[in-house]
């Protein structure tokens, strides 16, 4: 899978000394986010450090290679990479192009700007808005940099705070959000 391997190589905490040399800016929070391609970083030190896509930011596009993943009660979900999105109508977070002034090879068509390669939405076709970790969810893979963890003698898996607890499903290990164990 084309995602995993760009994901492993650019994947949560992985740490760089320069931004791309296109990346749009986006402000969320506060915190002040730099995209590429559909890979967030921030700055950290004298360098960047690669994040999950900032909660709550809106944008036009997900990652082609996302996977649809639901709840016990049926809301759909797109999981890429650990970042969880649900479709909105809310308009784009606003995000600005690098100094260049161009897109093309920013976050994949994420600015508020549509790039000139992007194709035009359709009228009524949803945004994505990046949403929290629903506990309930089950994934066919865990986020790169998942760490186990063995809490009350059961085995989960944790990656940026969120715990996946392993199942099998048709001979196949599943992951499944759950709680923190640990109750903090």
């Amino acid at each position: 899978m084309r995602f995993r391997t760009i994901n492993h190589l650019i994947r949560a905490g992985t740490y760089i000394a320069t931004r791309p040399k296109t990346y749009n800016t986006v402000v969320v929070t506060g915190t002040t986010y730099y995209s590429a391609n559909g890979v967030y970083y921030v700055t950290s030190g004298s360098g960047y450090v690669v994040v999950n896509a900032p909660p709550t930011i809106v944008v036009r596009t997900i990652p082609a290679q996302a996977t649809i993943v639901y709840t016990s009660d049926q809301t759909q979900y797109y999981y890429a990479g650990g970042t969880y999105y649900v479709a909105t109508e809310a308009p784009p977070t606003p995000q600005q192009p690098s100094a260049s002034g161009s897109t093309s090879g920013g976050d994949g068509g994420q600015a508020d700007a549509q790039a000139k390669d992007e194709p035009a939405k359709e009228e009524g076709e949803p945004n994505y808005q990046a949403v929290k970790p629903p506990v309930g969810v089950t994934v066919p893979y865990l986020p790169d940099g998942a760490e186990e963890k063995t809490v009350d003698g059961k085995k989960y898996y944790v990656a940026d705070g969120t715990y996946y607890q392993p199942f099998s499903n048709s001979g196949k290990t599943i992951y499944m959000v759950s709680d923190d164990p640990t109750g903090t």
